[in-house]
């Protein structure tokens, strides 16, 4: 879910919003914010600022299944460089990130 508002005569714009992830017999629910905003103090100034926060479970080859990630063949033989085992304890990954940005306009079109 996300909104956007506008205000002082749109020269600022907030956008604010979240991700629901469910729960699974795994891992519990889940919810990620995330909120941005814009300020054009001119025509030429743009900056830009965001704060969120993400999340990740893991599938079920990196929870329960051996896997090759790259391998070569030579004739009738496959020999596996990477094999990845599967961790049954993984957690999910879970990101906050926060960024701040700005633009100026020298001209029309540079």
């Amino acid at each position: 879910m996300q909104d956007q508002i506008s205000v002082f005569q749109d020269r600022v714009q907030v956008v604010a919003g979240f991700r629901f992830d469910g729960s699974t017999p795994l891992f519990d629910h889940k919810i990620s914010p995330r909120i941005a905003a814009v300020f054009n103090p001119n025509n030429r100034i743009v900056l830009r600022g965001g704060w969120s926060t993400a999340f990740r479970a893991p599938n079920f080859s990196e929870l329960y299944q051996n896997s090759w990630f790259i391998n070569v063949a030579s004739g009738e033989t496959v020999l596996p460089l990477a094999v990845f085992g599967p961790n049954p304890d993984l957690g999910p990954e879970e990101i906050r990130t926060f960024e701040l940005g700005a633009e100026y306009r020298f001209s029309e079109n540079l």
